[in-house]
């Protein structure tokens, strides 16, 4: 043990841990561990850099916490971060300990741990201390003899010493050696698809569906930090002078960051939200569905200048979802998507306020939606990536009536245009 600690000591003095407790790789732990059912108590075994105090966080709000480490630079920075109450830090010795709780973590400690006899004493401990649902990464067996670095040894791993009731899921990220292990006593638990957070802003409890992404800046936002994405533009909106017998049409719905807060605090008739990509829809429904919201309708289709069939193109971003279509109608073949002008599909429909996040076709949705802007003139929030997108939005839009009076800080540049009839030109 004390050669392990003498390196953990230097090691979290200048660096933090290793890729396995960052990005990609410690969402898809957390994509297994969260929404066990019953945790009060959770036992972090090798908190290190406290990367997974966050995910802790976000998905076990009321359960106590307790980190164990070797290393006193990691102990010595933990209490420095001067958390609440139910976060406790603790040093532990030869890999012995006894704290049993119903979440006990151990992630990336197995293989770094050098002794033999501090390893069957983890092992042990890590035994004694499980009450519902331990976790814990090991190399796959064929792994033992392949050279490592000095901080680390592999060895094989027998589940049945805990539990002959396990899942093995191989982590699809890093090298590709490394499985996560998930024990449970009694019945296999069903996980929880949802959870109630604090939007404190707002003193108000929602429900959130827990398939969000979490490398997506929407659910981060819900799950971290009981916020809106783009909450400073909703404000904004919740400050227009609307027609409440009108509707707001959210067009790029997504998974329904938007209709969520139109619905919940502006008190509009109806909300109609369009989202063709049906992995986000699903959420979306499903947060309609949580949150007993009466007033939404979703349309399962794309917007645009002509009606049809249109694709569906991948975008880089990371937010789930960032998906749009080319824009390009054809006879429809295989798995496309149907495309409606807004004209039409919402005809005979009052609206006040139309928001657009559309990937660059948001110029398109306008051409289709001519005669609810001439008849109507509702309020427009338009995103518009690059300069060349705003002119050529404005370019439409000034005849109609219209002016762009403000540019909201959001993540992309959204533009906020409102009807002035003075250079409306029929």
């Amino acid at each position: 043990m004390n050669k392990d600690k003498h390196y953990w000591d230097e090691r979290y003095k200048t660096r933090g841990s290793g890729a396995g407790s960052c990005g990609q790789i410690l969402d898809f732990k957390f994509q297994e561990i969260r929404g066990m059912p019953n945790v009060r108590s959770i036992l972090d075994v090798g908190f290190g850099d406290l990367n997974t105090i966050l995910r802790v966080t976000s998905f076990f709000s009321t359960a106590s916490y307790l980190g164990l480490d070797i290393s006193t630079t990691a102990l010595q920075k933990a209490k420095a971060k001067k958390l609440d109450d139910r976060f406790n830090f603790k040093l532990i010795e030869n890999s012995i300990f006894s704290h049993p709780s119903d979440l006990v973590l151990c992630l990336d400690v197995l293989y770094h741990i050098t002794q033999d006899e501090d390893y069957e004493n983890m092992l042990r401990s890590l035994k004694q201390s499980w009450k519902k649902h331990l976790f814990l990464t090991v190399y796959k067996d064929e792994c033992v003899n392949q050279p490592v670095a000095s901080h680390m040894k592999i060895r094989k791993f027998d589940p049945t010493y805990f539990s002959k009731q396990y899942k093995k899921t191989l982590i699809p990220f890093g090298n590709k050696n490394i499985y996560l292990f998930q024990f449970w006593k009694g019945v296999k638990p069903l996980k929880n698809n949802k959870k109630e957070i604090l939007f404190k802003d707002f003193n108000r409890k929602i429900w959130i569906d827990l398939t969000l992404n979490d490398d997506d800046v929407i659910s981060r936002g819900f799950l971290d930090c009981g916020k809106f994405f783009e909450q400073s533009l909703l404000q904004f909106v919740s400050q227009l002078e609307l027609d409440e017998n009108k509707a707001i049409v959210d067009i790029g719905a997504n998974v329904g960051n938007h209709t969520l807060f139109f619905s919940l605090f502006c008190l509009y008739s109806k909300i109609f939200a369009f989202e063709p990509y049906d992995k986000v829809r699903n959420v979306l429904e499903s947060h309609i569905k949580m949150n007993s919201l009466k007033n939404v309708k979703v349309f399962p289709v794309a917007v645009g200048a002509k009606a049809g069939f249109c694709d569906l193109e991948e975008s880089p971003m990371d937010s789930l979802g960032k998906k749009r279509h080319n824009g390009k109608t054809f006879v429809k073949k295989g798995n496309s998507i149907k495309m409606v002008t807004l004209d039409d599909a919402l005809k005979n429909e009052p609206i006040s306020l139309i928001k657009m996040d559309v990937e660059g076709y948001e110029y398109n949705v306008l051409l289709g939606a001519r005669n609810i802007l001439k008849k109507q003139h509702p309020y427009l929030f338009i995103e518009a990536k690059t300069l060349c997108a705003k002119q050529q939005i404005d370019d439409y839009l000034f005849p109609l009536g219209y002016d762009c009076e403000r540019k909201l800080n959001t993540l992309s540049p959204t533009y906020f245009y409102r009807y002035k009839k003075s250079h409306h030109r029929n």
